[in-house]
């Protein structure tokens, strides 16, 4: 059986704290709640957009129920914002070391899909800019569901749909920088590899008992071996 790697888009592939993500969100909740939120305060690593959308609105003082009205027109603006505020920018410049070299090692053997916590229609765009759409066929994002943990079984499930092969969880494994990949990968019984190239550092990801913990992706082949040993049984 082929395995599944789930890679985290921000803090794994790509540097955190885009700019432009951050905006495309502020606006995007304008536009569709009419209120100028603010993220101050609000925790952003390893969170869903939707749940930040909920966060900054709950600090406006917002009913649930109207929030919940409006979060998927607020995703789907999101991302049209996040391309009209990029324009021709690039962002390859925000690949993290190591990053290109090792999805182009893995891509031959395993299948590659992203996990994020970004509306769908701003990774998307994040990938496309970077330089790397194209090895991730597959995503589960953060319009996918309400909590991270849920999203590896989404990511499973488009897998299943889309090729007719349903990896079990010793064939998955989620590499992010966050405390919150490694406990979305635990709930659903796959291995984890953690990276400290987010906001976390290395004791920090390793006191969430992931499998293993690398400081950079930039040791391809030895990233590599271990998640061929990850998934061997």
């Amino acid at each position: 059986m082929t395995p599944l790697i789930l890679f985290d888009i921000d803090g794994t592939l790509l540097k955190p704290g885009d700019p432009v993500h951050q905006q495309a969100l502020l606006d995007a909740v304008a536009e569709v709640y009419g209120v100028q939120a603010s993220l101050e305060g609000v925790p952003l690593g390893g969170m869903l957009d939707s749940q930040i959308v909920r966060l900054a609105l709950e600090k406006e003082s917002m009913p649930l129920e109207t929030i919940r009205q409006g979060l998927a027109q607020t995703m789907h603006r999101m991302g049209e914002r996040y391309v009209e505020l990029l324009g021709d920018g690039e962002r390859r410049s925000w690949l993290l070391p190591g990053v290109e070299a090792l999805i182009a090692r893995m891509a031959p053997e395993f299948i590659l899909s992203v996990l994020t916590g970004n509306a769908t229609g701003v990774a998307r765009a994040k990938l496309a800019a970077a330089g790397i759409g194209n090895y991730f066929p597959y995503g589960a994002f953060g319009d996918s569901a309400d909590h991270r943990h849920e999203l590896v079984p989404v990511a499973v499930d488009l897998v299943r749909v889309q090729t007719g092969f349903a990896p079990q969880p010793g064939q998955v494994v989620l590499i992010g920088d966050t405390p919150r990949d490694i406990e979305a990968a635990k709930a659903s019984g796959s291995r984890v590899v953690a990276v400290a190239t987010g906001r976390y550092g290395i004791d920090e990801l390793a006191d969430h008992g992931p499998d293993v913990v690398f400081p950079t992706l930039e040791d391809v082949e030895q990233v590599y071996a271990v998640v061929r040993e990850l998934t061997a049984g």
